[in-house]
């Protein structure tokens, strides 16, 4: 399940995306941003560093996002899918020797 929390800091809308322990964090002015990621270090980095990454081309769950264009996202899974076909065996013929069951609740 992915969460998503809005707030206006400086009259802005402030964005945190989260789904398990990744997170995806926007706000027009860049210092608000480095203070939240500062604060998350000083709460959650304890045991093991934040790691941060900003841009226009950004990684995030496999997708990767292009903010390159003005007003526009490009949002691909091509690196992600070309990693997963490399690393999946080449003999992929035979049966399962349980059945998958999936069971969903909200």
């Amino acid at each position: 399940m992915t969460c998503v929390a809005n707030k206006k800091i400086n009259g802005k809308q402030f964005t945190i995306i989260w789904h398990v322990d990744d997170l995806k964090i926007s706000h027009m002015d860049k210092k608000v941003i480095n203070d939240i990621i500062t604060c998350l270090g000083y709460k959650f980095g304890k045991e093991n560093p934040l790691t941060a990454t900003q841009g226009k081309v950004l990684e995030y769950l496999g997708m990767t996002l292009d903010y390159m264009s003005r007003n526009k996202v490009k949002i691909s899974m091509y690196e992600y899918i070309n990693k997963m076909l490399t690393e999946l065996p080449t003999d992929m013929s035979g049966t399962a020797k349980k059945q998958l069951q999936i069971i969903c609740s909200m």
